[in-house]
């Protein structure tokens, strides 16, 4: 993996490491994102050393944050349609605050065992609301749903049919005791607590699904980058094999035994021709010679007779 595959950078810039001491349960650094008080509270935590657990921290984040708002909006259309038992509603509230415990859990670093946590406790959530409500023939019924979405967005497909098991299991227990006399009589009853429901349902779903092709767009945006930084440095690697190719190529070099006649030093070629040593030397490399006269020949051919130098 080269080094740009990284996540894009968020919205709101990490602090260092060492300003933030939490560590995950895995060892790795979970940083809070710093800027305003409430965009510290709405913001995702940061794992700088794990791009996959960051990705599913926003995504867990995103889940959250529209969950809770479904849940504080149906709660509203309650109060407003005055046909839902105020024990729902007070589930809805409670529901609310008990649900701040597994984010905490997250935000602390401890992403697995608080999303999970959190998912166990809504499908529990959902399926006693529908209970108290009488029937599955409510807009709550989408909440198995949305739960569904989520598990698949943080977890992957193999937790996501978990959860349609699990919530598949929760509405035929539901249909049994609704069929069996077990649960309270139900209020068909429309009013504006259904429209408030259903407006909320759809819209935090619709919400999810841009979270989930938003992720996909940054997954796609680190894909390209990393393949045109692959490229590039393809291109330069095929660009420094070139070069030394031609370096390569350049070089002559003598290698082997050189026969040198002992006397007149020619040198007997391939063909069976003696050459004198400077021209074969100077065919079979890039060198050039040129003649001067050392000390010791200066005076055994010339006495004391002094050379000058010609420039």
């Amino acid at each position: 993996m080269l080094p740009g595959a990284l996540n894009p950078p968020s919205p709101f810039s990490a602090r260092p490491a060492a300003a933030n001491p939490g560590m995950t349960a895995g060892g790795a650094a979970c940083a809070t994102p710093a800027g305003t008080w409430w965009r510290r509270l709405l913001a995702a935590p940061e794992f700088p050393d794990s791009p996959a657990r960051a990705r599913r921290a926003r995504l867990f984040n995103l889940c959250y944050l529209f969950c809770t708002g479904w849940l504080a909006l149906t709660m509203m259309g309650n109060f407003a349609g005055r046909q839902i038992d105020d024990r729902i509603s007070l589930l809805l509230f409670i529901a609310l605050v008990i649900g701040v415990v597994p984010y905490l859990w997250v935000r602390r670093g401890r992403l697995e065992s608080g999303a999970a946590m959190w998912l166990v406790y809504a499908l529990c959530v959902a399926t006693l609301g529908l209970a108290l409500l009488g029937t599955i023939r409510a807009p709550a019924l989408g909440f198995y749903l949305i739960l569904v979405i989520c598990a698949g967005l943080v977890f992957g497909g193999r937790a996501m049919g978990l959860t349609v098991v699990a919530a598949s299991a929760a509405v035929a227990g539901l249909i049994h005791a609704e069929n069996a006399g077990w649960l309270p009589a139900p209020d068909y009853r429309v009013t504006v607590t259904q429209w408030v429901t259903a407006t909320a349902f759809f819209a935090c779903v619709g919400a999810l699904t841009l979270a989930a092709t938003r992720e996909i767009g940054r997954a796609l945006a680190r894909a390209e980058r990393e393949v045109a930084e692959r490229r590039r440095a393809e291109e330069e690697l095929r660009a420094a094999n070139r070069r030394l190719e031609e370096a390569l190529a350049s070089v002559k070099t003598l290698k082997g035994l050189l026969p040198i006649c002992a006397w007149c030093r020619k040198v007997r070629e391939d063909a069976g021709y003696w050459s004198a040593l400077e021209s074969y030397v100077a065919t079979h490399t890039d060198t050039t010679f040129t003649h001067g006269i050392c000390p010791d020949c200066q005076q055994r051919h010339f006495g004391g007779l002094a050379c000058r130098r010609v420039e």
